[in-house]
Order: C-alpha cells, then sequence, then structure tokens
C-alpha cells in the first residue's frame, strides 16, 4: 500500500496569479478530495525524500525529468523541458477521449509528443487523427498528455457568464453550461474520466473513501438518493403538505426557505412540526428582492439564522440564479459558512424555463464538487462545495418516462452515484394537478428498485453535504500493512488486495465488496468518528 502527495509549486502559482493567470495544479487537492484520496502537498526540493512506498502526482509542470525515487509516478499534463499548455479559463472543447464505451469530451489540449511509450487511451482533437491520451512510460509511471485537472475544473465551473438561455435579468446556472445544447448528457463525463485515475490509484494499493458511507445495517448501498425543491416563498401550509405527503411515502424530504426582509411564510414552530415529518430546511436565496452581493447572502444566511435557530447548511438561489463565475457564487456561500450548494443544473429545454423531466450531466459529475478560486483569490479551495441537481420535476406521464426513471436508477447503480429528485412543495398538494404524476414518479421509482433488489441509501440534502465534508476531512496513513483512518464519521474504505476479512481496532471484519462500472470494490466498513487501525491479513 502506498501514500500519495502531489507537487504544488506554490512560487510558480504565485507569478501566475499576478499575472491573473490560474496554476491549474491547484485544482489537484480537489481532484483527490473526489476521489477519497488523503494526498499532501510537497514542493519540488521535497520529492527526493520521496520513497518507494510513495505515489508522486504532478500536473500541469515543467519538470526537468520524471523523478524516479518515488514508487510511482502519474503525470496530469506534464511537460519534460517545456512548459505545458494552458487550457482556456472559458470552458472549450479541445477534443474527445475514447474509453472502452464511451466518447468523453476533453477541455484541455492534448500535447503530441508521446513517442515509444503504450498507449492506455486515445484521443482525438480534430475528428480524423488520433493522439496518445494516456501512456504507460515505465512500470508505475502514467502519463495523461492532457491538463486533466484543469478539464475537470473548469467543465465543471462551466462558462463565468454564456449566453442566456431565456430573457432573464441575471444570469443563471443554465447560462453556464459547458457543452453545446445538443450535446447528450445522459453520462458524467468527468467522472469517466477521473475513473480511469482511479482505476490507477487502485492499481497501487492506494486506500480511499467510498463516495458514499455504510447503511446502518451494515451494507454497502447502491446509490445514495436525496429530494428537494425549493417553497418560493409560497405559503406555510404549501410546505406543511409536501411535507405530509412524502412522509406518507416514507420518504425523506429537503425544503430550500426563501426569505424576504421579514422573515419565511412559516414560523418556527412549524418548521419543528415539519422536522418531526422528516423534512429538513436550508436557505433559498432570492436575488431579485436582495442584491446579489456578499452582503446580499451574508444579509440572508442572517436572516435564516436569526428566524430559524441555526446555520444554513445548505443553499440553492432562486431561479438558479449566478451572476457572474462559479467562484464567486462559492465564495459568497463560503464566506456564510455554507457546506454546499445544489443549485447546479444545466439541462435545457428551450421551450419552457419550467420544463418537467429533465435528467442529466451536464457539468460532467453525479457528486458533490469542491472547486477553487480564482487567481485574483489565489485558486484556493473553497469551502462550499457543489451538489449538481441532476433529474428535475419528474412527473410519471408516460412509459417514456418509465423509461428514464428505470435507466436513471440502473444507470446510479452500476456507477455507485448520488442522485437525486428535485420536486418543488407546489407540486406535492393533494389537490393539486400535478400531485399525482409528481406522487406517481416517486412511487414508481421505490416500486422499481424494489422489484430489482436495489439497495438506496434514502438521505437528505444537507446529510450528503456534511457527509462529503467529512469524508473531504478524514486521513489515511500507511505503513506497511497497517492503515490508520481518521474518519469524521462512518465511511467505507476502498482497499486493494485484501483477503475475506481485515482487523479493525482489534477485531475481525468482514471486507464488504460492491462492482462499480464493472470493477469490483473491496470496502471495509469504519463505524464512528474516530482514528481506525486496520490490519491487512
Amino acid at each position: 500500500m502506498m501514500n500519495v502527495f502531489y507537487l504544488y509549486n506554490s512560487e510558480k502559482k504565485q507569478k501566475l496569479n499576478i499575472d491573473g493567470k490560474n496554476y491549474t495544479p491547484s485544482y489537484i487537492l480537489a481532484l483527490m478530495k473526489y476521489m477519497g484520496i488523503d494526498a499532501k502537498a510537497c514542493s519540488l526540493p521535497e520529492i527526493s525524500s520521496l520513497t518507494e512506498n510513495d505515489v508522486l502526482v504532478i500536473g500541469a509542470e515543467e519538470i526537468d525529468k520524471i523523478p524516479t525515487n518515488p514508487g510511482a509516478v502519474i503525470l496530469l499534463g506534464t511537460m519534460v523541458g517545456k512548459e505545458p499548455e494552458t487550457a482556456s479559463k472559458e470552458p472549450n472543447i479541445y477534443g474527445y477521449i475514447f474509453t472502452k464505451e464511451h466518447k468523453l469530451p476533453l477541455f484541455a489540449p492534448v500535447y503530441d509528443d508521446a513517442k515509444d511509450a503504450e498507449v492506455l487511451l486515445w484521443a482525438t482533437c480534430d475528428g480524423e487523427n488520433k493522439l496518445p491520451a494516456l501512456v504507460k512510460r515505465a512500470e508505475n509511471v502514467w502519463d495523461f498528455r492532457f491538463d486533466l485537472a484543469a478539464s475537470v475544473w473548469y467543465s465543471g465551473d462551466g462558462f463565468s457568464k454564456g449566453k442566456s438561455v431565456f430573457d432573464f435579468f441575471i444570469g443563471r446556472t443554465p447560462d453556464s453550461r459547458p457543452v453545446p445544447a445538443d450535446f447528450d448528457t445522459k453520462e458524467p463525463y468527468s467522472d469517466l474520466l477521473v475513473a480511469e485515475l482511479e482505476t490507477i490509484f487502485r492499481k497501487l494499493n492506494v486506500p480511499m473513501f467510498f463516495k458514499m458511507p455504510p447503511k446502518e445495517d451494515g451494507t454497502v448501498p447502491d446509490f445514495m438518493l436525496h429530494i428537494s425543491g425549493d417553497d418560493d416563498h409560497s405559503a406555510a401550509v404549501i410546505n406543511m403538505n409536501a411535507a405530509k405527503a412524502m412522509n406518507e411515502l416514507g420518504l425523506p424530504y429537503h425544503i430550500n426557505a426563501m426569505p424576504d426582509k421579514n422573515g419565511f411564510v412559516f414560523t418556527y414552530e412549524e418548521m419543528k412540526e415539519m422536522n418531526d415529518l422528516g423534512c429538513e430546511f436550508a436557505l433559498h436565496s432570492d436575488y431579485i428582492v436582495f442584491p446579489y452581493t456578499l452582503e446580499g447572502q451574508i444579509e440572508q444566511a442572517e436572516i435564516f439564522e436569526k428566524c430559524l435557530g441555526y446555520k444554513t447548511i445548505t443553499n440553492v438561489n432562486h431561479c438558479l440564479v449566478q451572476g457572474g463565475t462559479a467562484q464567486e457564487r462559492m465564495r459568497y456561500l463560503s464566506a456564510c459558512g455554507v457546506l454546499a450548494d445544489n443549485g447546479k443544473f444545466a439541462e435545457i429545454d428551450l421551450n419552457d424555463i419550467n420544463a418537467f423531466c429533465l435528467r442529466g450531466f451536464a457539468f460532467g459529475s453525479a457528486f458533490p464538487r469542491f472547486t477553487c478560486d480564482d487567481a485574483e483569490h489565489g485558486n484556493e479551495m473553497l469551502l462550499t462545495a457543489e451538489i449538481p441537481i441532476t433529474f428535475y420535476e419528474p412527473r410519471l406521464v408516460s412509459v417514456e418516462i418509465e423509461d428514464k426513471i428505470k435507466d436513471y436508477l440502473d444507470h446510479a447503480v452500476r456507477y455507485g452515484e448520488i442522485i437525486d429528485f428535485f420536486i418543488h412543495p407546489h407540486y406535492l398538494q393533494p389537490d393539486g394537478p400535478d400531485f399525482p404524476y409528481s406522487t406517481g414518479a416517486l412511487k414508481f421509482a421505490m416500486k422499481y428498485w424494489d422489484e430489482q433488489g436495489y439497495n438506496p441509501l434514502l438521505s437528505t440534502t444537507d446529510k450528503i453535504a456534511i457527509f462529503w465534508h467529512d469524508r473531504a476531512n478524514s486521513k489515511v496513513e500507511v505503513s506497511g500493512n497497517i492503515i490508520t483512518a481518521d474518519c469524521q464519521a462512518d465511511m467505507l474504505l476502498s482497499i486493494a488486495n485484501s483477503g475475506e476479512y481485515v482487523i479493525v481496532d482489534g477485531k475481525k471484519v468482514r471486507v464488504l465488496s460492491k462492482t462499480v462500472n464493472g470493477e469490483v470494490l473491496n470496502l471495509v466498513p469504519l463505524f464512528g468518528a474516530k482514528k481506525h487501525i486496520i490490519e491487512i491479513l
């Protein structure tokens, strides 16, 4: 087993930032958090102290030669003897990479200089000529011939201010969609791209925290589901009816509550009653009433805390407003201590701003993601993560929608995803025209996963945000056959080359398994926010 380090050149970052340019290796930390790897930054002089028990990751850097002292080296857009070509900060599809089953867009240029190396993946940048995209240069040296960190970073952020999809007074996250309107977003292209990197880490026996926690019964979930919607400052009775409807279905619910200057449409006591029904609340920021500024965000967060008695954990902007860059939006929320935003959505029906049954992964991922701030703010990783909306307003109105829901759930099981159904409370009113179709979609989904024998983890938006941060802040140290895992919550730790059992905190524990995209993962359940000692037998 091996520990992971990544090159972080603070002097180069500072020079680039002064010139208004991003230091894309900054995003390697966010990439590692996404994969569940506890990686440590190291400087150029510190590389010489790495050993055969270490993996070194190098991003888009110019190096004199590939280091030979680490046990393995993974290059993510590195060049020997010259400066790598920089990807555009505004997402631009430079070409496509071909895996066994998919054609994935690349948001960084491919370097044409991979001679005398085993080609593992090919790319095309002009539609015809193939270029090596991933090569193996030696037994434990893998070389991605493009800036993988930049590709995932920039596509996940989207355009800073894209062309408005609808006539609206301010920008929205759908305007920042990084792929063309006719691009098929059924596959999470960044997840599938990073999966190639994860496979390499598994070959190197690097421990990784799984992207979902264990269930209370100790099993591995097939997928994690949350259901949420915005109350749009409508009426307390609408929220109450929605909470009751979801409770009767046996499903947890999350309402994003929109404030005005005086508070919310419901009282603290009404919120507690809905909490007892399994409904949680977070902030639904309104930039029609409040200014789209840091001060406007802080004011709304303070209203939430004053009226409801706690700091909001997550947020969704009304009408998915994003007046500038993703970094600016996340910076405002980070300043308020918000753990995640659930307003990342860009599935588009050009005929209807509030269209139903929209599903897809326009920003490339099913999972929460961290981003890094812009050059002016030092490219630091921001506190607030983004949780994408990937199925908007399901309605059971046809066999076609049944098939769409089936495919969505099958996909989630295949890739072990975190998924959602986004349904506004006003569509969950028993006397409303949408009620049978909204609840019908949920009932159909539940019936289907029961029939298929799927094992879902029913969660909430806030719980997912907390888990993602706990996972990101959990630590791992490897020494021989001993893993020390300092967990911030219940976790599943993916390990390779294990037997049927391991020793956890002095007790024999059965290793669980989960097949993700055809690959069987060995998972060790770790219960409790504490330091665990794992011995591989």
